[in-house]
């Protein structure tokens, strides 16, 4: 298993620049894209310090952050882009289903609009769990484990959801001791 800590999701992106406009007839217009998203992984992380574990934490909730900041950014594109084109319902229900997905073939920049609606809404509980649960660290701070414990934190669904204690653990530390020269 790969630390968690050593993957990267794909970084979400907007193009604004790309924001529809209104071409002549015979050129395809453009919209602003939206790439990436955020890996929901469930699993197990270990850690040799506490400290450890809430830069983890943090660094899970500023991704979150950053990813929900740029799904906003590609909302409120999208929202201009529509108002200056004068865009109109083409049809309300524009979606078929094929097995368990939906497919919108007819009017794809609503598909779009609608489906980073979700995912903004989708990101809000991940972003305030994940709050939380930074929020609480402190608590954990005075529990003051052996100074020998090794943590292993598990995420449900990209959530911080239990920490487990070992004490006594045996973790490999080790520690950089040779010197680099940028060339």
């Amino acid at each position: 298993m790969i630390p968690l800590s050593k993957q990267k999701p794909p970084a979400l992106s907007v193009d604004a620049s790309r924001i529809a406009k209104q071409e002549p007839e015979g050129k395809k217009k453009t919209v602003p894209t939206i790439q990436g998203g955020v890996r929901m992984v469930s699993g197990m992380v270990w850690f040799a310090s506490l400290a450890d574990v809430k830069v983890y934490i943090q660094g899970l909730l500023d991704m979150y952050r950053s990813e929900n900041e740029k799904a906003t950014e590609f909302v409120a594109a999208m929202y201009r882009a529509l108002a200056e084109n004068g865009s109109h319902a083409k049809n309300a229900n524009s979606w078929s289903k094929i097995g368990s997905i939906l497919v919108n073939s007819e009017d794809p920049d609503r598909g779009k609009m609608e489906a980073a609606l979700q995912l903004l809404t989708d990101m809000k509980p991940l972003v305030a769990r994940t709050e939380e649960a930074l929020t609480n660290f402190t608590r954990l701070e005075d529990i003051s484990p052996h100074p020998d414990s090794a943590f292993v934190l598990c995420l449900r669904y990209g959530l911080p959801e239990r920490l487990i204690v070992e004490t006594n653990a045996t973790t490999e530390k080790f520690t950089l001791t040779d010197e680099y020269v940028a060339v």
